[in-house]
């Protein structure tokens, strides 16, 4: 009878069981959910993407041309790129459609005209047989919104597929992109590698081309910053700028655009390889807004400076690597960064007199505490650190303002006098008087920000930590011209957390051995819990078994026992 109840017993626990599975498959026919556990939410659609394709007007078909025949490296992806869909489904309203699409399928027709939108095939190498040979496959998204097309034509490639997809989407349904302007026409550095700048920002360009209008702007007819510029970047112009010009840059920021100072004080001697003080044409521009550009050097005696390859960064205080704790608490622009790298910057003074009460002032990035302002000339080539000291002693060193935005409501320095007049041109031996402006002056600014950065060198192409530092100023703009919306996205992937720079090798060495083997340690641990804690359960059970079996013959009567033994 006791076996047959255990039997019973079994029977309900695994149709119970079989219920609960029947059940979790039905309800997750309707509601999506999975665990991610990883620190950045790794592996969760971001809110902003979710809110993105909730309010989607207009119907968004998402497209994979996937080929059957992945190679086994490519097969994880393929699953992580389903997972992420499925993320994208379940947020979306019904406006949002997904299709895997098998490249098989499809006549000759169809396939040129994919390759007409740039999906193609792509060559992957594959490993067969002690064999290595070359495989063509489709493994691509295409995005489609009223006729308009977004590609990404092969997502290995891709280091932040979220991102792309979200920020695809955001552009295809925008009514307008926004334009970032880059002043030219005083030497600044160049937004493209053709063009007559300096240290040429090509590769940002590329980044930026993705959500905005990329756009050159020239005010030297003293005429106006055009009307659809929503950003103004102006980085290290080293030829002088008009008061004229000066004044079109404070209408524009009157008119509510937002305008961005790169630059340092410093000017290379190429003979001597030394840097010295130049004026900033800007300062006292500048200035009447409360922010000063300094004629010094940043030096931080804890940055480890430059890379140079392999992971190896070398010593060098005149390139500030700015961590985590120079940033401000829980600001988008700067959240999930692991660092940024200002090579020669010049330090930032804040006049609080010229700074109305009501201004929001955010300092984005600081130095070390153990940093100084080291004065001109200074050497460009690494020296021994003894080099380095401020000139008035460890009472000189503190942090070092290097990037500073303020937002609000400004006032117009040129407020209570006559306009600039315009400049003559000449050109071909002609001269060219311009009209009188009959533009009324703006003294009074609608709600906008001026960001100032101490140096413009770290965005070049030429610099080696320009991708990293490439996110920060990506995050800026979305944050001046589409608010908080995409940054989080970007920003976990780059998140590059370093050791702290004061632990002995000790230390850092019991970190790497606990780093690598506290997974298997734990999973032995648990092994070892789990048959330990069930040799106990048996013992438990047997100790039970054997007190009912002598309880069981305790309770009979000695007629029963009498029975059992004639038996």
């Amino acid at each position: 009878m006791q076996k047959a109840g255990q039997i019973s017993q079994t029977t309900i626990e695994i149709i119970i069981v079989i219920a609960i599975i029947i059940v979790a498959n039905i309800i997750g026919q309707y509601y999506y959910a999975r665990a991610d556990l990883t620190r950045d939410k790794q592996f969760t659609l971001a809110s902003s993407s979710r809110e993105i394709v909730a309010t989607l007007e207009e119907y968004v078909h998402i497209k994979a041309y996937i080929s059957p025949d992945l190679p086994t490296q490519l097969q994880q992806e393929e699953t992580e790129l389903k997972d992420l869909l499925e993320e994208y489904l379940a947020a979306g309203n019904t406006r949002l459609t997904v299709q895997f699409i098998n490249p098989r399928d499809l006549s000759d027709e169809e396939l040129q005209t994919l390759a007409q939108r740039g999906i193609n095939k792509y060559q992957v190498p594959l490993s067969e047989a002690d064999r290595l040979s070359l495989n063509e496959i489709y493994f691509a998204l295409e995005i489609d919104y009223i006729g308009e097309h977004a590609v990404l034509p092969f997502v290995p490639n891709e280091q932040n597929l979220e991102y792309e997809i979200t920020s695809s989407i955001l552009r295809l349904t925008a009514d307008e992109l926004n334009t970032i302007g880059f002043l030219t026409g005083h030497g600044e550095y160049g937004i493209n590698m053709q063009g007559q700048g300096q240290a040429p920002y090509g590769s940002l360009v590329g980044l930026l081309e993705k959500l905005y209008r990329v756009e050159e702007v020239d005010i030297g007819d003293g005429g106006h910053v055009p009307d659809f510029v929503d950003t103004l970047v102006v980085a290290q112009p080293s030829e002088p700028i008009s008061e004229r010009q000066q004044y079109v840059l404070d209408q524009f920021i009157m008119r509510g655009g937002k305008l961005v100072v790169m630059a340092n004080t410093m000017q290379e001697d190429q003979m001597t390889r030394q840097a010295n003080f130049k004026p900033f044409p800007l300062e006292d521009f500048l200035s009447e807004y409360g922010i000063k550009i300094n004629g010094d050097i940043v030096a931080d005696l804890d940055s480890n400076g430059i890379s140079v390859g392999s992971g190896l960064r070398l010593f060098w205080p005149l390139i500030p690597v700015i961590t985590p704790e120079g940033f401000p608490e829980d600001n988008a622009i700067t959240r999930g960064i692991g660092y940024l790298v200002l090579p020669f910057a010049s330090s930032l003074e804040l006049l609080y007199d010229k700074i109305a009460d009501e201004t929001d002032v955010i300092k984005l990035a600081e130095s070390s505490p153990n940093s100084y302002s080291h004065p001109y000339p200074a050497e460009l080539q690494p020296q021994q650190p003894e080099t380095y000291r401020p000139p008035g002693g460890e009472a000189d060193l503190r942090k070092q303002l290097v990037a500073v935005q303020l937002n609000g409501v400004f006032t117009s320095p040129f407020a209570g006098q006559p306009i600039p007049a315009m400049e003559t041109q000449e050109y071909d031996d002609e001269t060219f008087v311009p009209e009188i402006d009959t533009e009324p002056m703006i003294t009074t600014s609608e709600e906008t920000s001026i960001v100032v950065i101490g140096n413009a060198l770290f965005l070049a192409d030429s610099f080696p930590d320009a991708a990293v530092n490439g996110v920060f100023f990506q995050n800026l703009l979305e944050s001046l011209n589409y608010g908080d919306a995409l940054i989080d996205i970007r920003t976990r992937t780059v998140a590059s957390r370093r050791l702290n720079p004061d632990l002995t090798t000790p230390e850092k060495n019991a970190l790497k051995f606990w780093g690598y083997m506290f997974v298997p340690v734990l999973i032995t641990i648990l092994g070892v819990a789990r048959f330990y804690l069930k040799g106990q359960r048996k013992k438990l059970m047997a100790a039970i078994h054997e007190a009912e079996t002598k309880k069981a013959s305790r309770d009979k009567s000695p007629e029963e026992l009498m029975s059992k033994k004639e038996d």
